[in-house]
């Protein structure tokens, strides 16, 4: 009887470290020839104490990024980390990350679903440019500034939640975005840039609650080419609003 209960512990306590060390080979980030980390198709550099994802090699539909590789907390998705990646559908973003890289999800045109987290503070330049499946964007409170054409081409974005924590907008970061019928552009917005809204053909209302941003570049457009009953609302008592802005009507709410 003994010798059967030993014999079931030790199978026990076998099967346990297996399972262990599977755990610990399936997640254990390891080196490529480079010397750059690699963790299910995610490719790492360390920078500053924190990793940058720099390449996602997996085919994998839907990623979720995790908050930590190798002890470090993953801060940053660098430069065209999943460009033109065609298979993603869905990804999910860390409570870690303060930086979403120029060109980061470019040309991801099956990508429908993103989660940002509050703790990003900076989405770069063309960061989800030509991501056709789009449906809908929530940025979070936190994020300070958009990089120029961030959502450009995203022909298939019908809504768009901006926080209060955004200060700037730059360049063409909606150009394009056609299924747009609305936008509410937070009163903590100062500056916009050029062309902004060019080309959202379906867009009948813009809603700013504060003061008229001055324009990163005032030669350029911020309106073009929208629906033809296209109209500016903004709140009594807000400052610098005049009765048009790029030929369309304003009005006081």
């Amino acid at each position: 009887m003994k010798d059967k209960r030993r014999l079931l512990i030790a199978i026990a306590v076998t099967a346990a470290l297996i399972v262990a060390i599977s755990a610990f080979l399936l997640f254990r980030p390891i080196l490529d020839g480079n010397g750059d980390g690699l963790l299910r198709g995610l490719k790492y550099t360390v920078e500053s104490g924190m990793a940058v994802i720099t390449e996602y090699n997996g085919k994998d539909a839907h990623v979720t990024i995790p908050a930590e590789i190798d002890g470090r907390p993953v801060g940053v998705i660098g430069l065209e980390a999943f460009m033109d990646n065609t298979n993603l559908v869905s990804v999910t973003l860390p409570d870690t990350l303060v930086y979403i890289g120029v060109s980061a999800f470019s040309g991801c045109k099956n990508l429908n679903e993103v989660t940002i987290p509050g703790s990003v503070e900076l989405i770069g330049g063309n960061a989800f440019l030509n991501c056709a499946s789009l449906l809908e964007i929530e940025i979070p409170y936190g994020v300070e500034a958009i990089g120029w054409s961030a959502f450009e081409g995203c022909i298939n974005l019908k809504s768009v939640l901006l926080p209060d924590s955004v200060a700037s907008i730059d360049e063409y970061v909606f150009r394009n975005c056609r299924s747009l019928t609305e936008i509410t552009v937070p009163g903590s917005v100062k500056t916009v840039g050029a062309g902004l809204f060019y080309g959202c053909r379906k867009l009948v209302s813009a809603r700013f609650n504060g003061d008229k941003p001055d324009l990163i570049d005032p030669i350029y457009k911020v309106f073009y080419d929208v629906d033809g009953a296209f109209r500016i609302y903004y709140p009594r008592g807000a400052l610098n609003w005049s009765s048009t802005w790029d030929d369309y009507p304003t009005e006081k709410v």
